[in-house]
């Protein structure tokens, strides 16, 4: 039995969160044995223990959780302060990788990737680093750069641009994000859907599904609505979702405020965050992502997968899951009237949108949990057989 304690710094669920319970679903239980330890508390624990899987709170000091990618110090002052500001979570840390016979410590956050480092080296077990976001900009990238070649045994990629970002590192393999095809993508759930939305049976509902952080680009969303309203007044625009990093928590009041100021009346609806997002996506026409900043871009698969055409901006490891003009269309990033302009097109060819959501569900089938699972494992077992040797 193969045992590997993940580390995650989030107690909130966010992409890179629900990838990680993808894969603990998905794990051959006759060979995996996990623990999951989090940094923070939220309801990340509770959804781990409903599936019966271990987990742990070794909350890390406010001032530490509060570091995030516009710090470009912050990786390194955080792994130089480690051993002596956090003995604490160190110190269990180490204590648990000998007491519960660990053999991979698999971190999932950029937090988590650094905290992982002196545990796993001091407790003589392999480091596997999961990055699913780009590692910021200019000193900050070249910094993870060269912690990437000195100190993971792997490093898991969920794109080639994420691997890139890191410098195209020897010890990186790329697994991409996994999903499902929804077993119910008819008819009768898209109406039962936009009933109740309170969609009419002529509006072209054109949404977006994540969580509220400026990196997705919503104020570009927004300033595009006006001008496809002038191009197709029966459009009707949906964002879903809710702030889950503290620090945006007044996001969504400010996206309202932006909305007012535009106009935008009831052909903006702002739904909150949902437990069953796919309900949202049976009801649009459209999915629209206009992040500035992907390493993934996890929405544009799910909204593939359930047959939309989608609209997105050519970031990161978009244009490696999106086809420009087969599963949808890329825009530049920061450009609301390129993004209007897509959405439009779109919008007044219904034909078209057809054949895209078809086109993209099919490609979505290339990317499932299984085959997500799959690649995970082909790391594990490289990295223990490097270790034996």
């Amino acid at each position: 039995m193969i045992k590997i304690l993940y580390i995650n710094p989030a107690g909130y669920i966010g992409g890179a969160e629900k990838s990680l319970l993808d894969l603990l679903d998905n794990l051959p239980p006759e060979r995996f044995r996990t623990l999951v330890v989090l940094l923070s508390p939220g309801p990340l624990e509770d959804s781990l223990r409903s599936r019966g899987i271990d987990c742990r709170v070794i909350p890390l000091p406010p001032a530490l959780l509060g570091l995030s990618r516009k710090s470009g110090w912050a990786p390194i002052r955080l792994l130089l302060a480690a051993p002596f500001l956090l003995p604490s979570p160190t110190g269990r840390l180490i204590r648990l990788i000998r007491e519960e016979g660990i053999d991979i410590v698999h971190t999932n956050g950029i937090k988590a990737h650094l905290l992982g480092v002196l545990p796993a080296l001091l407790g003589g077990r392999p480091l596997v680093w999961h990055f699913r976001d780009l590692p910021g900009r200019g000193f900050y990238r070249s910094v993870f750069g060269l912690f990437a070649r000195l100190f993971p045994g792997r490093i898991i990629a969920n794109s080639e641009a994420v691997t890139r970002a890191l410098g195209n590192p020897r010890r990186a393999r790329v697994v991409y994000n996994g999903t499902e095809i929804p077993a119910e993508t008819g008819e009768d759930r898209r109406s039962r859907a936009r009933r109740a939305l309170g969609l009419g049976t002529e509006e072209i509902a054109v949404g977006t599904v994540g969580h509220f952080a400026p990196l997705k680009g919503y104020e570009d969303f927004l300033e595009a609505m006006p001008a496809v309203l002038k191009e197709v007044p029966a459009a009707r625009f949906l964002i879903t979702g809710e702030a889950v990093y503290p620090a945006y928590r007044d996001y969504r009041r400010r996206l309202e405020t932006e909305a007012e100021r535009r106009g935008l009346g009831d052909k903006l609806v702002f739904t909150g965050g949902r437990k069953d997002p796919g309900e949202i996506l049976a009801a649009l026409d459209i999915f629209v992502l206009p992040s500035r900043s992907e390493g993934f871009g996890r929405a544009n698969l799910e909204a593939m997968a359930a047959g939309l055409p989608v609209v997105s901006t050519d970031v990161g490891g978009i244009p490696e899951v999106v086809i420009d003009g087969e599963t949808g269309i890329l825009v530049p990033p920061n450009r609301p009237a390129a993004l209007a302009e897509a959405i439009s097109a779109l919008a007044r060819d219904r034909d078209r949108r057809k054949k895209m959501g078809a086109a993209g569900q099919k490609r979505a089938g290339n990317f499932s949990i299984r085959k997500m699972t799959d690649g995970v494992v082909a790391v594990y077992d490289e990295i223990l057989s490097n270790a034996r040797e």
